[in-house]
């Protein structure tokens, strides 16, 4: 970024402030004081923003922390962290869980040191369920390829749900669902992110995600933590960490490895399907992680990847072109990054309806 009394100093000169004549804070009047303080706060806000839009994705992998049971039959489409509080002396840990197929869809409340199911709403058999997501004390939950939420009030301090009705929601395909407490998140298989007020419906926001120039689509479960957006691209076990205020994919976090290592100990299910499911307790700072008829969730916490995982991307595509037939592990490495994180190269493409 350039230097900023330099970038300052248009600024400074409207302010009748030349660079000069800079008198210390304590000598200037109260209102050039305060102009040059925001002029200041303003040039350091812009070599931020210029200096991330330069910078190429970090490369993040994962240490898993814990591990809970869930059901393997629940194909999961949205997971919410909540707390069971009905009885106030013993607070519990609970998921909201939303999981598709025709035929199979439900709103589902799970313990989550146990994975038992506590209670289950399930939908009209015509309807194909997406994500989920909370905003006060109604949750809403997102249908695909129609846009209609069906909502539910929560009760008795998390003890249970009641469908209250549904409304048509602004989008005609309905992916991923989270909230920023206030305004509903939403996708629809493109690159674009929808802010929705959810007492209107109306769409009050859109932003694009891209890496670099590369638009990212398929964004399909949703997390807010700590004002990012956590996105698992759909068929892939990459999740984008994604600026609310730019749409720039910060980080991509590899997954690898957590479904091959629940296939090796679940040899006999045939049905296990891919990544798709975020959940973040914000009092403890925990992140889970699940899939689709995963018979296990996954608390982890992002690490920072060995020398090889962390180049960027840039410096991924100028190597993959130089491996030799021994660095099996760095070309397997680099597969992953490819193939599955990399807008350019990810092959994702539509499957017959009822697969989603």
């Amino acid at each position: 970024c350039v230097d900023s009394s330099i970038a300052l100093q248009p600024s400074l000169a409207a302010a009748g402030m030349g660079l000069k004549s800079l008198a210390p804070l304590h000598a200037l009047a109260p209102l050039h004081a305060l102009l040059l303080l925001w002029a200041l706060a303003v040039g350091a806000q812009q070599c931020n923003a210029m200096e991330e839009a330069q910078a190429d994705p970090k490369i993040l992998g994962f240490t898993v922390t814990a591990e809970y049971p869930h059901d393997p039959h629940a194909f999961t489409q949205g997971l919410v962290f909540d707390r069971d509080c009905s009885n106030v002396a013993n607070c519990v840990d609970i998921f909201w869980e939303s999981t598709g197929m025709y035929g199979e869809s439900t709103l589902r409340k799970t313990v989550v040191s146990t994975g038992e199911v506590k209670a289950v709403i399930p939908l009209p058999k015509t309807v194909f369920a997406e994500g989920l997501a909370r905003v006060g004390d109604t949750l809403y939950q997102l249908l695909w390829q129609t846009g209609m939420i069906y909502k539910y009030q929560i009760m008795g301090n998390g003890s249970s749900a009641k469908q209250t009705g549904e409304v048509q929601g602004p989008l005609k395909d309905g992916w991923g669902l989270t909230s920023n407490d206030s305004h509903l998140i939403a996708t629809d298989s493109s690159e674009v992110v929808y802010v929705i007020d959810p007492a209107t419906m109306q769409i009050v926001r859109k932003i694009s995600v891209h890496d670099g120039d590369r638009p990212v689509k398929w964004l399909n479960e949703l997390e807010m933590i700590n004002g990012e957006l956590w996105a698992n691209v759909w068929q892939t076990e990459c999740i984008a960490r994604i600026n609310m205020n730019t749409g720039k994919v910060t980080h991509w976090m590899l997954l690898k490895g957590l479904r091959e290592g629940l296939q090796a100990r679940h040899p006999l299910q045939r049905d296990l399907d891919v990544l798709n499911g975020i959940a973040y307790d914000h009092v403890s700072k925990r992140v889970f992680i699940t899939g689709k008829n995963w018979p296990r969730i996954f608390e982890i916490v992002p690490k920072v990847p060995g020398p090889l995982l962390s180049m960027t991307l840039s410096q991924v595509r100028a190597a993959a072109s130089q491996l030799s037939t021994e660095e099996e592990h760095a070309a397997h490495q680099l597969t992953v990054i490819l193939h599955e994180c990399d807008p350019d190269i990810a092959s994702v493409l539509m499957q017959s309806p009822g697969c989603k």
